[in-house]
């Protein structure tokens, strides 16, 4: 909460596998090798009692070992929103 009208809210998620045998040499490779980090953040601003309008963002780094890194990616997303509450 930064006032009485408005939120912030920031998050991180973190996802790691690392079972990835690469024996494609000799065999079927097997297991998920993969590593994700995720930013957000997004605020929210009461107008009036039921008008409120929001801003996120969000930042995805991606590392997909078991595709030798073809299924790489970087992402962002920005989105807002206006909400009129009945």
């Amino acid at each position: 909460m930064v006032d009485d009208k408005t939120d912030l809210n920031v998050g991180f998620v973190y996802y790691q596998a690392d079972n990835y045998n690469n024996n494609s040499s000799v065999g079927l490779p097997l297991g998920a090798g993969a590593n994700e980090q995720t930013l957000t953040a997004s605020i929210t601003r009461r107008i009036t009692q039921n008008l409120r309008v929001s801003l996120k963002y969000a930042y995805t780094h991606y590392n997909d070992w078991a595709s030798g890194g073809n299924n790489n990616y970087d992402a962002q997303m920005v989105y807002s929103s206006l909400q009129y509450r009945f």
